[in-house]
């Protein structure tokens, strides 16, 4: 790790943009492919619903840059309505600038999450940086957080609440889903 707790508190307080890839952090990393070629993902509920709340949050936005092209992903993006997708970088820098240039934000209010070599260079760039428990060392090593779950299983739950409660944001959460009765 290379910041302490405090420090990356500190910085999640100016965190505007979460990107993230996709497989080892948002799925565990394997890829079904049924008879017909077609390539299934597995998605945590846990996720689900943290991208249900993140998309109600003011002032935030996400981003998946992915090495692999993939509709189920694609398809997912849609459903979660994911601002910036781009698929097929294993480049994933210049999709980062160029989302920097779209979203007019500077490093300091982006955070990243990765799991694997190709994340490296975003990683050292962004604010915040984080990690699952399973990644490359590599990646340890250099992230901000290493997140005590491993890929799929609630990576993007724990960096929003990570975020959102350094930002004051997250303690009364649960009252985004509460139905008026009146």
């Amino acid at each position: 790790m290379k910041n302490n707790r405090l420090v990356n508190i500190e910085k999640a307080r100016n965190i505007k943009l979460i990107l993230m890839d996709v497989d080892g952090v948002l799925t565990k990393g394997e890829i079904f492919c049924d008879a017909s070629g077609n390539e299934l993902k597995i998605w945590n509920v846990k996720d689900g619903l943290a991208f249900s709340i993140a998309k109600r949050m003011p002032n935030l936005d996400l981003g998946f840059i992915t090495g692999r092209k993939s509709e189920s992903v694609k398809k997912r993006a849609k459903n979660l309505n994911i601002k910036y997708l781009y698929m097929g970088e294993l480049n994933k820098i210049s999709a980062y600038n160029e989302i920097k240039k779209l979203s007019g934000l500077d490093d300091k209010n982006i955070a990243y999450i990765g799991d694997d070599l190709v994340d490296i260079p975003i990683l050292e760039k962004v604010a915040l940086s984080f990690c699952p428990k399973d990644s490359a060392i590599e990646i340890k090593n250099i992230c901000d957080e290493v997140l005590d779950v491993f890929g799929g299983c609630g990576v993007f739950r724990c960096t929003l609440k990570f975020i959102l409660s350094a930002q004051n944001r997250w303690n009364n959460i649960h009252e985004i889903f509460q139905v008026n009765s009146n």
